[in-house]
């Protein structure tokens, strides 16, 4: 039976050196602490089940090369529109920093483990951040597909520049491919959004709206999360029948819902190269 976990990962955005509104800013490969970037990419989201194209705006993670239009003193600071190809720029610096989860083209996560326990098949993994002992505020979903070794992902491959070769020398063995969805699939990939097309106003305007969906853990599970060495950690939930699977996912949903927000179910790839 499938598992959840909630995954803590950074949630600061990266440095702005011009921060008079409407200046843009240009980002190197990050090589510090990994940055949250407030990004707007053509996608599809869900409408009433309905799959739908446009322009998306959310939380994500991109740590190479990116351009942003600073538009406010409070988060999000930024909104990052060119995402750039790591092929076509030069190789990457001493100590960059590797994309995880990714979320362009396909869903991957490949180092964010807890207490080296290895995802399943069906595994849920909610990205984001404890803002309370009970309280978890999250950007990303992953619905677990499968282990997929790193040595199959071609060298020139979008997904393998950003987030596998950043990791040498040691290159774990494998990433876990996420579910993506389609018209009969129950549990998928996500990440919560705010379609442009439904939208009025620049981008600070559309920023403004957007309020990351939160989990109450001890609501769902009867505890709270617990203090450790990197920050507040919560132990992985089985989700032992198909009832429980079923109201921790629509517990989720909801909550994306009740943020004002969409379901994203794809991102844009980065270029033009095939997905591996």
């Amino acid at each position: 039976m499938a598992r959840l976990f909630f995954c803590n990962h950074p949630i600061n955005e990266p440095g702005y050196r011009k921060r008079t509104l409407g200046s843009i800013n240009q980002h190197p490969w990050n090589t510090t602490k990994h940055k949250r970037k407030f990004i707007k990419r053509d996608g599809i989201y869900l409408d009433n089940g309905i799959q739908k194209s446009c322009l998306l705006y959310f939380w994500g993670e991109y740590e190479p090369y990116s351009q942003s239009t600073y538009i406010s003193k409070t988060k999000p600071k930024g909104v990052h529109y060119d995402i750039k190809p790591v092929k076509n720029l030069p190789s990457m610096p001493m100590g960059a920093l590797d994309t995880d989860p990714y979320v362009y083209g396909c869903f991957r996560n490949i180092c964010c483990e807890i207490k080296r326990q290895k995802y399943q098949h069906g595994d849920i993994i909610v990205f984001g951040h404890f803002i309370s002992d009970s309280k978890f505020e999250f950007d990303t979903i992953i619905v677990v597909n499968k282990p997929v070794p790193c040595g199959l992902v071609p060298t020139h491959d979008q997904y393998r520049l950003a987030s596998i070769d950043p990791l040498s020398p040691k290159i774990p063995d494998c990433f876990y491919d996420g579910i993506m969805y389609n018209k009969d699939t129950k549990y998928y990939s996500f990440v919560p959004c705010i379609p442009a097309c439904n939208e009025e106003g620049a981008d600070a305007i559309i920023s403004l709206k957007f309020k990351k969906p939160v989990l109450d853990v001890y609501t769902m599970f009867g505890r709270k999360a617990k203090n450790s060495w990197y920050g507040k950690t919560f132990a992985n939930e089985p989700l032992t029948t198909t009832s429980k699977l079923d109201k921790t996912w629509r517990t989720i949903i909801n909550a994306v819902m009740n943020s004002g927000l969409k379901i994203g179910i794809y991102v844009e790839k980065i270029d033009n190269e095939k997905i591996f």
